[in-house]
């Protein structure tokens, strides 16, 4: 998967994301779409505390994610230009927490949508459909 090549940029952003999230040490994406630019330490690394975690701050220390070169690109391709505090333009300021979560779920479906067309073109055949949980994107490349 980490060398498909497609003209289509649905399925390119899609991926893309996907790889993102495995270069990230199987990032969930529930993690990615809460990055902000101020987590942003240096070009090649940031922190974050984990959604699953975040109610519990002040137990948990912060990841630290380093960023090789292509998750650079990847970050680089997709980042939020305007004033917008997140990373990615999947959500913005002010959004209330049920939202926030039902653009996390329309996001990583659309994702596992696109993945399921690649894993389909690439031959191959999963017995887990939610490509975008973090053991599958990190166990897919252990086979």
């Amino acid at each position: 998967m980490l060398n498909y090549k497609t003209d289509n940029q649905e399925l390119r952003k899609a991926l893309d994301f996907w790889i993102f999230s495995y270069l990230c040490n199987g990032m969930n994406f529930a993690d990615i779409v809460e990055i902000k630019k101020e987590n942003m330490q240096a070009v090649n690394y940031f922190h974050f505390v984990r959604v699953k975690t975040s109610a519990q701050k002040e137990r948990y220390t912060p990841d630290k994610v380093g960023l090789n070169p292509r998750a650079i690109e990847i970050m680089n391709r997709y980042k939020s230009t305007d004033e917008n505090p997140y990373l990615f333009p999947i959500l913005e300021e002010g959004l209330k927490a049920v939202t926030i979560r039902n653009r996390c779920h329309r996001f990583v479906k659309w994702v596992n949508q696109r993945m399921e067309i690649i894993q389909k073109e690439l031959g191959i055949t999963l017995k887990n459909r939610n490509l975008c949980s973090p053991s599958h994107v990190l166990n897919y490349f252990k086979t």
